[in-house]
């Protein structure tokens, strides 16, 4: 197995799309926020500051943008005219502090900075809620670093981790500020520093008071993979040697780790089997037994995170071990004390298992409240979906709520932040057409109670009027109607004018439904009986005939965009289906 089987993976969704055009949702007013192309990469964030949301993007000529809670956006990077693309907007607040932290790859060369492909990390510093920021700080002095990652302690120390290929490998650096920002180490820290022990990837960052922890997952030249702690007790000024919490021949899946009370750490990953957690009570000196989740057999993602009472909640995507057609569902437990966890609950609706919930997010409000937001496949073209829970996890609604769904639109990337006042406000990107160089941000607020999008429901007669125009618009000799009753992702990437091309061989002459359309959430499956024949034709010197005769085969559409359309196999019998 290889090590970076979990690295840099975004749960199933292809890591460029494309996209354009969004008007808000819900209870904002309309307003349009021009953003960068469709790429997770590149996607927005949101983070409350002074009871407030601050929003960050990539403009569509991939700028650094911060917009203001009052609707005001200024520029934070320097994009050398083209000679770099920017990615990785991470916004982080502390007290008064808010930093912007971004990571740069060089398209050029550029004198001073350096050669084309390095990648850097880049930070600036508002000491004011975001009014004015300090100048550009560079973390990095050699250009391999990937994804930065953020902590704090609300005492001024600030500290910025980054998987780094700069030595070949992926190892793990680190560089800090004590003064909120306003100055950062000279040199960055490489953590994992023993030769014993090869690279280090998916890492995680928390801090408390003067305690600073980073954690990794690296592999030994035992050939087993470990799950590495590293602490500094002063700031970050020293480090302690680093601690095994956990060694296994199988490789963990989305090691996270978080802050557990005054001392205490939680380290969760997905094993063969389930997930499994570990908890240090005395800052990394040690670590017990590890807790088994139950019921997370087919676990494939893991989101960990905890709410301002201390208790630890995670976000769990997974499906039925062994079954290809079942796709992830998102299950949420917490736990208070790292070794009782609640029963699993589902967050999704739908079908169990049916389509897959994709890039969830979860936050916690000042009152006590709890809101996720995914990526939900269950309207065949992706939606923003989320589910509220009042009492901070220990119970949700019975449904979720469609956050933003709207016809014709692909809906990507949510991001979601407590504002106040039991208030979410929620952001994400969304596009007609996966091919365009730019894409749009939609934004809506959520309080307990607020409507979701009525999404369109499936209709049965119009599903038997769809396909008898379709097979009409065949036996007519119309290729280029029924074109138009082909689903929109074969339609994206395949020009009517090479349809019609490709069509012709076979004569249609009749047709017949037989029986009632199957019907499965936004899927039915038609059986449909017709007449037809391949009059003789030459294909490689060869004659071929295929006298007239009735064929009855199944067909599956599709509810889409608000109707119904015939999904498109190729000669393997694959289609071009997101899910």
């Amino acid at each position: 197995m290889k090590l970076i089987k979990w690295f840099f993976t975004c749960m199933g969704v292809p890591l460029f799309l494309a996209g354009c055009a969004s008007v808000n949702v819900g209870s904002e007013q309309p307003v349009v926020i021009k953003a960068s192309r469709f790429e997770i990469s590149e996607s927005v964030t949101t983070e409350r500051h002074a009871n407030a949301v601050e929003m960050l993007y990539f403009n569509p000529d991939n700028a650094l943008t911060l917009r203001r809670p009052d609707g005001t956006a200024q520029i934070l990077s320097d994009n050398k005219g083209g000679d770099v693309r920017l990615a990785y907007a991470t916004l982080h607040s502390d007290g008064k502090a808010l930093f912007a932290i971004w990571r740069p790859k060089l398209v050029k060369p550029i004198e001073g900075v350096g050669v084309n492909g390095d990648k850097l990390i880049y930070v600036r510093t508002s000491l004011d809620d975001g009014k004015t920021f300090g100048p550009v700080h560079r973390l990095n002095q050699k250009g391999g670093a990937f994804a930065p990652l953020v902590a704090s302690n609300g005492l001024g120390d600030m500290y910025v981790a980054y998987t780094d290929e700069r030595n070949g490998g992926l190892d793990l650096y680190l560089n800090f500020s004590n003064d909120r920002g306003e100055s950062w180490k000279a040199e960055d820290i490489k953590l994992n520093d023993d030769a014993q022990r090869t690279s280090a990837i998916d890492p995680s960052l928390v801090s408390n008071g003067n305690w600073v922890h980073a954690s990794w997952l690296s592999r030994g030249s035992d050939q087993q993979f470990k799950l590495e702690v590293r602490s500094s007790e002063d700031r970050g000024a020293h480090w302690l040697t680093a601690q095994v919490a956990h060694s296994s021949v199988s490789q963990p899946g989305s090691p996270a780790m978080v802050r557990m009370g005054t001392t205490g750490l939680l380290l969760c990953w997905a094993d063969v089997d389930a997930v499994r957690c570990k908890r240090s009570n005395d800052q990394n000196k040690t670590w017990g037994d590890s807790v088994t989740i139950a019921d997370s057999a087919g676990t494939e993602g893991l989101f960990l995170s905890t709410d301002p009472k201390g208790q630890a909640h995670l976000l769990i995507v997974k499906k039925p071990s062994g079954d290809e057609k079942a796709r992830i569902n998102l299950f949420h437990t917490f736990t208070s004390d790292g070794a009782t966890f609640s029963s699993l609950h589902r967050l999704n609706g739908g079908e169990p298992f049916g389509a897959s919930t994709i890039l969830p997010k979860l936050r916690f409000g000042d009152d006590g409240s709890a809101m996720a937001v995914w990526v939900d496949m269950r309207y065949v073209k992706p939606v923003i979906a989320g589910n509220y829970s009042s009492n901070g996890g220990a119970s949700w609604l019975a449904q979720p709520i469609v956050l933003a769904g709207k016809v014709d639109l692909y809906h990507y990337f949510p991001s979601i932040s407590y504002v106040s006042a039991g208030q979410y406000q929620i952001a994400w990107q969304e596009s007609p057409d996966r091919t365009l160089p730019s894409s749009v941000i939609g934004t809506r607020t959520y309080r307990q109670g607020d409507p979701g999008v009525t999404m369109p429901t499936p209709n049965i007669e119009r599903l038997k009027e769809r396909v008898d125009a379709f097979w009409s618009a065949r036996e007519a000799v119309k290729y280029d109607l029924v074109y138009n009753y082909m689903d929109p992702f074969f339609r994206e990437t395949n020009s009517q004018s090479n349809y019609v091309k490709t069509q012709g061989l076979v004569k249609y002459y009749g047709h017949r439904i037989v029986g009632e359309p199957k019907l499965t959430e936004q899927k039915a499956t038609v059986q449909v009986a017709y007449i037809s024949e391949v009059p003789e034709i030459v294909m490689r010197g060869k004659k071929i005939v295929v006298p007239k005769k009735e064929v009855e085969v199944p067909q599956e559409w599709i509810w889409v965009d608000g109707d119904w359309y015939l999904v498109f196999l190729d000669i393997m019998g694959k289609n071009q289906l997101l899910d």
